[in-house]
């Protein structure tokens, strides 16, 4: 006999459907916080992400074969969580990068001057590349302000190289 579908099985596959996306969320934060070693939040986190999960599956599994839409639920779920996971940790933006530009030695003071006016620290040393002399700058970011930092870079320089790299930091001085 087929499946009658009714207000209360509508209300069960949205509850499943968010309860997947809410766990996807919590790991995307807590792989985050694993990477800046935040323990305390993370093992909270972790204990009401296993809680969904068991839950969540418990309900699915129940009498699977009597209403694969639960099925679907799970994994429409599942699948949404790895984007909003995604732009999550965009938005969060924990941490802080260590943004190295490559420039041409002929614009460096220029270019590091306008960094330094946005408040930025700026370290600088000279290099050789494969046909003139280059600068080599690093500052140091916070992850929420990398975008406008690449496009200050940009403006003064858009054949600027910029690489960025995760890091973790004692010391110094952070913007």
């Amino acid at each position: 006999m087929p499946k009658v579908i009714t207000g209360g099985t509508i209300l069960i596959y949205f509850v499943i459907f968010i309860a997947k996306v809410t766990e996807g969320a919590i790991f995307t934060v807590r792989t985050i916080l694993t990477s800046r070693d935040e323990r305390v939040i993370n093992t909270i986190l972790g204990f009401v992400q296993n809680l969904i999960w068991i839950l969540t599956t418990a309900t699915v599994v129940t009498n699977i074969t009597s209403d694969y839409f639960k099925v679907v639920a799970y994994v429409l779920g599942s699948t949404a969580s790895i984007y909003i996971g995604m732009v999550l940790d965009s938005v969060l933006a924990i941490g802080q990068n260590m943004v190295t530009v490559i420039t041409d030695h002929s614009i460096s003071e220029e270019l590091a001057g306008r960094i330094r006016e946005k408040g930025y620290a700026v370290t600088a040393w000279s290099g050789k590349g494969k046909e003139k002399e280059r600068q080599v700058l690093m500052i140091v970011t916070r992850r929420k302000r990398e975008k406008e930092l690449f496009k200050l870079i940009s403006t003064v320089d858009p054949s600027a190289v910029i690489l960025s790299e995760s890091i973790s930091i004692s010391g110094g001085y952070v913007r």
